[in-house]
């Protein structure tokens, strides 16, 4: 993968980094477990404002900058003001996740190897995403990724889908930074057909201004790089970090955010009380 180099979008794209997406604080939403079909937990509403996700992926990139980028987001833990909440029945009682398939393109060639990345800086560009928030009727699942199987969820519950969405007008950028892999990417949100009472405030009917925005950092150790059909991969074990509901200012809609999603994401206001 060499000479990627578009210099005038490689330009536009760093811009976008250091200007970023001017985005409110994030809302506070109640879920109701015993309101979703099939009921994840009866009796049990919470509000919560982000949530503590993990990583496991797996990124083809071609020799001319495209990925595609498979995985699995598990969530580990709801928040409310920074604190972990109690009683949420997540891990006890079912299990949540998101499930997304990504495309876009590299402007700044990673020069990807199986010793890292050269050089040190390296940025990309969503084309597109769509996504799915599961639920599971099992407190637990085992997720992975490799280069030959790609991501793999295992479970005994029931999967079903929550909610859904695709990328967001504000958008999303990625990057590689001394080897390690990042992202930001806005996502519009709507309820799956008969799940609505799960979403108690605020109601997701349509698109409403919010914003899924998710930020996940993992270390070098947690991503791994090698070649693979179709040209190089990163696969992600254990990345993490955060997603959380924000409304945009009405001027940033035309603006990109600063990331990758499933590259692992590196995001400062990640918040983990573990």
């Amino acid at each position: 993968m060499r000479h990627m180099i578009k210099p005038l979008a490689a330009g536009v794209l760093m811009a976008a980094l250091a200007s970023g997406t001017a985005l409110a604080a994030p809302i506070p939403v109640t879920w109701d477990a015993g309101a979703s079909s099939p009921v994840l937990d009866a009796g049990v509403s919470f509000t919560q404002n982000n949530q503590i996700i993990s990583d496991f992926s797996l990124t083809t990139i071609s020799s001319s900058g495209a990925f595609t980028d498979t995985g699995y987001l598990p969530i580990t833990q709801f928040q409310l003001g920074n604190s972990a909440l109690s009683g949420t029945g997540l891990g006890t009682s079912y299990s949540m996740y998101y499930q997304f398939t990504a495309t876009g393109q590299f402007y700044l060639n990673p020069n990807f190897t199986s010793q890292g990345f050269s050089p040190s800086a390296a940025y990309a560009q969503f084309t597109g995403v769509t996504y799915s928030l599961m639920g599971n009727t099992s407190p637990s699942a085992t997720y992975s990724a490799t280069i030959s199987g790609g991501p793999t969820i295992t479970t005994a519950g029931t999967q079903f889908t929550l909610a859904s969405g695709s990328l967001a007008p504000a958008g999303g950028t990625g990057s590689v930074l001394s080897g390690i892999p990042a992202a930001d990417v806005y996502l519009t949100f709507a309820a799956a057909t008969g799940e609505g009472g799960f979403f108690t405030a605020p109601p997701p009917t349509g698109y409403l201004g919010l914003n899924l925005e998710s930020a996940f950092t993992n270390t070098s150790g947690e991503a791994t790089v090698a070649s693979c059909t179709g040209g190089e991969c990163i696969v992600v074990n254990g990345g993490g970090g955060a997603a959380d509901f924000t409304v945009p200012e009405p001027a940033s809609l035309a603006l990109l955010g600063s990331g990758i999603l499933g590259l692992g994401l590196v995001r400062r206001r990640w918040r983990n009380s573990l």
